[in-house]
């Protein structure tokens, strides 16, 4: 595979989860990446595991994030779920930047590591 090829794949493992928060399935386009990727090249699998861990924890946050709103917003009558929706904006808007700038660093030929992301896949 060619080091243009490696960057090109790397960067769309990081790009894939903004097609797939269309359909509701922001980790499919990661771990397709991710699955046909990793023998064939170590730069694109750590692009592809990196991608694929952040959208996990991100699905990990989204959960419990509704779990506590819920009985939060309940609890406090509405205001709970004002600053939900807050929070929720603060992450989306976080991980596109993010995802963003993890897809610019594959692009260059770089490694990077998302922030605050614990490693599920390697």
């Amino acid at each position: 595979m060619s080091p243009s090829d490696e960057r090109t794949w790397a960067m769309l493992a990081h790009l894939a989860p903004f097609a797939g928060s269309i359909v509701g399935l922001p980790v499919v386009g990661p771990l397709v990446v991710y699955l046909m990727y990793k023998d064939r090249s170590a730069f694109v699998r750590r692009h592809a595991a990196a991608s694929l861990n952040f959208q996990i924890m991100l699905l990990i946050v989204s959960v419990l994030g509704f779990v506590v709103a819920v009985p939060l917003a309940v609890l406090t009558l509405g205001i709970g779920l004002f600053a939900f929706v807050l929070a929720a904006v603060v992450v989306a808007v976080a991980a596109i930047v993010l995802q963003v700038v993890a897809a610019l660093a594959a692009n260059r030929g770089q490694d990077y590591q998302y922030p605050l992301t614990p490693t599920l896949v390697s």
